[in-house]
């Protein structure tokens, strides 16, 4: 039997509906609405009291946009609001004591209040966690990208670590498992350290190694100094570029150009020259115009041509062979458009550049650009994001690139699934998404 009838329920939605309309967008109503939801699953499974679970689901945020201890101040204006439409007593006291425990790490002593906080930290977890605390550390906070995934691994770890019921742990260890991988990815690219990623091959063999081994054994075109003038030359440039391609992203496309050189046995030292400054002409341009992917995918700013014009400049300044200084000026003429690369150097660019955009730490990336240039909503950032990832990962040249971007985008498959799994609520039967990928552990 029901404690509440259907119209003090109606009040209760409604009264969150209003309370939470300016609540940032982490726990705006379709958040109430998702941990309604999981509650009743919740409960459902450890036998707690549904109606006060799903009660106090709705009023869990009513104070969030104006306390910092939303949960006591919330549990307090939940008590008074059911009090004026006539709940029961006790009914009311287990509704605020759940709301009052939801936003604490002390023990919890009611079922009740066990399953609000395992619904809410359900959100808080996985892929969909992810992208909640990443996109509000990225809106709200800082906008330095390190910083937001860093703080996501945190939070992902101490909420993993504090589920109170056995079905939110269950439920939550999926998902939390493809977030260990997700943050091993991320530093994997930013590191170039990605031999795990690639499917074994088999070697090089006959005259395609032995050409290798030329190309990247050959004697150097540029001495140590005029080297350092090239690096000297690139950090000055990228200080006044943005977030998205500052010296971090000229020093991790270095590194991939690196291994990608090694791998496809092309010329290592036009590689490496290429990704220092393949960038430099970004601040001429500034950031990537506004608009949706429908809107951009086939625009370019430009810097690609810009960039080369004055890299060929400054390396025939400093007295690089003109040869040399051509198929580097190629190879960055060609890394920001869609047209075909006729070396293997352009496709190497091409590919360290873009390894950066798919994968978590590209859909980090590209969600990064949407909240801190675009001001986006989270949904729409991560809409943006798949569309994005899919048009590069059908763009990769190089062989090594393809193999990687393809393991890299197949994960975020999984990553989405997971996602949208909590987003409607799937507890019954847990994605298979983690099996499916769980090769590239």
């Amino acid at each position: 039997m029901s404690i509440l009838t259907q119209a003090q329920m109606r009040k209760v939605a409604a009264f969150a509906r209003e309370r939470c309309r300016d609540n940032d967008f982490g726990h705006t109503m379709e958040h109430n609405n998702l941990t309604v939801e999981l509650s009743k699953h919740l409960a459902a499974v450890e036998r707690a009291n549904e109606e006060i679970c799903v009660v106090a689901a709705y009023l869990h945020d009513i104070a969030k946009n104006n306390s910092k201890s939303h949960g006591i101040e919330g549990a307090s204006e939940a008590a008074e609001f059911l009090k004026h439409i006539g709940a029961p007593v006790q009914f009311t006291n287990e509704v605020s004591y759940a709301i009052s425990q939801h936003d604490n790490d002390s023990p919890k002593k009611t079922d009740e209040a066990k399953v609000l906080w395992d619904a809410d930290k359900l959100q808080s977890i996985g892929p969909f966690g992810f992208a909640r605390i990443f996109g509000n550390r990225i809106f709200y906070g800082k906008k330095d990208i390190y910083y937001a995934i860093d703080q996501a691994r945190y939070w992902e770890r101490f909420f993993f670590d504090r589920f109170y019921t056995a079905v939110g742990r269950e439920a939550a260890t999926p998902p939390h498992q493809y977030m260990n991988k997700f943050f091993e990815l991320c530093d994997a690219v930013l590191e170039a350290n990605l031999d795990p990623l690639l499917e074994p091959t088999a070697p090089a063999t006959g005259n395609h190694q032995k050409q290798g081994q030329k190309r990247n054994h050959r004697a150097r075109r540029l001495s140590e100094t005029q080297m350092s003038e090239v690096i000297n030359y690139a950090r000055e440039r990228y200080k006044s570029g943005d977030i998205h391609h500052g010296t971090d992203h000229m020093e991790i496309t270095v590194r991939l150009a690196g291994y990608l050189a090694e791998k496809e046995e092309a010329d290592a030292e036009i590689c490496t020259v290429a990704a220092y400054l393949h960038d430099i002409a970004k601040a001429k341009t500034g950031v990537m115009p506004k608009g949706n992917f429908q809107e951009l995918q086939n625009k370019s700013d430009g810097h690609g041509q810009l960039g080369a014009a004055e890299a060929e400049k400054f390396l025939s300044k400093i007295g690089a062979p003109a040869r040399f200084t051509r198929q580097v000026a190629y190879a960055i003429s060609q890394h920001d458009n869609d047209s075909p690369k006729k070396t293997v150097e352009a496709k190497i660019l091409w590919d360290a550049d873009k390894l950066q955009l798919v994968g978590p730490f590209g859909f980090a990336r590209i969600v990064q650009y949407y909240l801190a240039y675009l001001h986006t909503d989270i949904n729409y950032a991560v809409e943006q994001a798949k569309h994005w990832q899919q048009f590069f990962f059908e763009r990769f040249c190089s062989d090594t690139g393809r193999a990687l971007a393809s393991g890299l985008h197949d994960f975020m498959a999984g990553f989405h699934k997971l996602c949208s799994d909590i987003k409607e609520a799937k507890l019954n039967n847990p994605s298979p998404s983690y099996q499916q990928f769980v090769r590239l552990t």
